[in-house]
């Protein structure tokens, strides 16, 4: 909250404000009994870039650069976490300028980053605080490193700047709390240079936050709602259970409209009882997922297209739309983003009108049902947090489900009238006959493949980082493309060439028309040596370009520009030519097959460069063996 004032007269307004309402004052504040924890990836992460920049020469401006990448990381951090929150907005930066150490203005660049929840009901997610303290100079190479490191681990963890950063942002969740405003479940990071500790504020909090957000339809939409309901109910026998089939396919496209990287899932039904008997229409659980975060799991899963009635009438060409069920259908990974319960209605309900649902005693019946099952799986450490949607006609109802960041080993489910059953494992056929019947859904059942390495996950990774890069500074993604694309060319010239020396030979020696060599600043080259050839043992070649047009271009690997056959390119091609011609003559390249590439941002040329003179293709069955990840 800031230094004391020098004067009463300069007190914080929010000071005077507690000492009106009878309260503490900030420096009274009784803070929490916390147990911070060193994270150990934070100084990994840290350390892993500046060996990166030295292994680059490019040490000294890592160092110059250096509370810009801290601060990035940290909202990098943050956005990776709590991706719902980046897309909403409800992640901010928030002025760290009056941070104090033993009472004086802290001497180094700070940022105070705070995450709320997506919906905007105030609950507080996280609050992370970063002091750009310089790295230690090590001037020499110690005995365990090749080259001087300065990212140390654990030099400021019991440091001034450490320990006043821990204080300032308990105390100010504490007031908040005491303003009435939801802390319950947040998580503190405190970061200073390298090292970062971080804590749970209240681990007393077992029970989740649930917070009613409902959703109110617009006047337009109940407008074309109703124009739409007078179509249908003059065509009823055409319409026939064509509502509940649009409505599941929306909530299946909603879910994926979210974020590429969503999928969505059938986990089957969820009956309910209603005043002490059970709901006669059916329902259907559909949660979502992000693919990323299951890749590494030891699962099955099967991947339907699903088609509704609805697109049978249509004449326009439909979308797909893909359907996830586990395999075993017992099983439950967790990782939910959201859960929707799907309730039908009658099918004498050719169309409802909106609000004839909302206030019903079964649409309530259905809330209670559902946060009952997503509160058991919070017991089982399925779920964190998520939303909850419960749709019944064209009303709809939204709860915001919090939990802590770890769920508690022994949570006591609370007791109900009205426990939801627990719908018994089902065989996928009878799971999808329930399904056509029901909801006028047809599972189309999609061949089995490499589930989490497909190109469509690849696109969907490809737009989130093109999205991030709209809220990154051009300098650090020129400076991270810089650094990652020479690892890159390694990586493939390694794989590729696997009993070869493969070499970082440094910027590109350009070749001047009077034969003379010149470095181009940014570029790299790489090489593949074959020991059995020597001395003609250079067999791969690749000129690593850097994105054309300098720091204020566009981020290059989220462009969608296109390098082939540009001015540009061509220019790259022919330095590596004539380099590779020069070599050839010096007795250096390979005389049985030699590999050139150039790499420009996320395009690559690759020719076979043959008789010392020139560059030609490669067949189709090379091209095919050539290995790319």
């Amino acid at each position: 909250m800031g230094c004391a004032a020098s004067s009463p007269e300069a007190d914080r307004p929010s000071r005077r404000a507690e000492s009106r309402n009878g309260g503490p004052s900030f420096a009274e504040i009784s803070l929490p009994d916390v147990k911070w924890d060193v994270d150990q990836k934070w100084t990994e992460q840290l350390a892993g870039l500046e060996f990166q920049a030295i292994e680059l020469n490019g040490h000294d401006d890592f160092l110059k650069r250096y509370p810009d990448i801290l601060f990035q990381l940290a909202r990098e951090r943050l956005e990776r976490e709590y991706p719902e929150c980046a897309r909403e907005g409800t992640i901010a930066g928030l002025s760290a300028e009056s941070f104090c150490v033993d009472g004086n203005p802290c001497a180094y660049p700070c940022q105070k980053t705070v995450c709320l929840d997506d919906s905007r009901g105030g609950i507080v997610y996280a609050s992370t605080m970063v002091i750009a303290k310089p790295l230690l100079v090590r001037p020499a190479a110690d005995a365990s490193h090749q080259t001087p490191k300065n990212a140390v681990p654990g030099v400021e963890l019991d440091g001034p700047e450490m320990r006043s950063a821990k204080d300032m942002t308990l105390r100010e969740l504490c007031a908040m709390r005491a303003q009435g405003i939801n802390v319950r479940h947040a998580v503190v990071n405190i970061a200073v240079g390298a090292d970062m500790v971080l804590c749970q504020l209240d681990t007393s909090a077992t029970s989740p936050t649930i917070l009613h957000r409902p959703p109110e339809p617009s006047d337009s939409f109940k407008k074309d709602n109703r124009m739409i309901a007078r179509k249908a109910r003059s065509e009823s026998q055409l319409c026939r259970g064509m509502f509940l089939s649009q409505l599941v396919k929306s909530v299946i496209t909603q879910g994926r409209r979210q974020c590429s990287e969503y999928t969505v899932w059938d986990q089957g039904k969820l009956p309910f009882y209603v005043k002490g008997k059970l709901y006669p229409e059916p329902t259907r659980l559909l949660v979502t997922r992000k693919l990323s975060l299951l890749e590494a799991r030891d699962m099955e899963a099967d991947v339907f297209e699903a088609h509704s009635a609805i697109d049978d009438i249509l004449d326009d060409d439909v979308d797909k739309i893909e359907l996830f069920r586990a395999t075993n259908p017992g099983q439950e990974f967790g990782d939910i983003i959201d859960v929707t319960l799907v309730v039908a209605t009658s099918m004498d309900v050719t169309w409802p009108d909106t609000g004839a649902y909302r206030k019903s005693q079964a649409f309530k019946a259905a809330e209670q049902a559902v946060q009952q099952h997503v509160k058991g799986l919070y017991s089982q450490g399925k779920v964190q947090r998520c939303t909850i949607y419960v749709t019944m006609g064209v009303d709809r109802s939204m709860f915001k489900f919090v939990g802590n960041p770890t769920s508690p080993a022994q949570a006591v489910r609370e007791a109900s009238d009205q426990q939801p059953i627990v719908s018994e494992a089902n065989s996928p056929s009878a799971q999808n006959d329930s399904l056509k019947k029901d909801f006028g859904i047809t599972l189309t059942p999609q061949a089995k493949q490499g589930l989490f390495a497909s190109q469509g996950h690849f696109e969907a990774c490809k737009e989130t980082l093109r999205k991030k890069a709209e809220t990154t500074s051009p300098e650090y993604l020129r400076a991270r493309e810089v650094f990652v694309a020479p690892m890159a060319a390694r990586h493939f010239l390694e794989i590729n060439f696997p009993n070869c020396v493969v070499s970082d030979e440094g910027p590109f020696p350009a070749v001047l028309p009077d034969g003379t060599e010149v470095l181009l600043e940014e570029t790299r080259l790489l090489v593949a040596r074959d020991p059995e050839q020597e001395p003609r043992s250079i067999v791969a070649a690749i000129n690593v370009v850097p994105r054309p047009g300098g720091p204020d271009s566009e981020p290059g690997l989220f462009s969608s520009k296109s390098w082939l056959d540009t001015p540009e390119m061509q220019q790259a091609d022919n330095m590596l030519l004539s380099l590779l011609r020069k070599w050839h003559k010096q007795g250096l390249v390979s005389d049985v097959d030699c590999f050139a590439q150039v790499m420009m941002v996320k395009d690559a040329t690759v020719y076979r460069f043959v008789e010392g003179e020139r560059f030609e293709d490669y067949s189709e069955e090379r091209i095919a063996q050539i290995k790319w990840c």
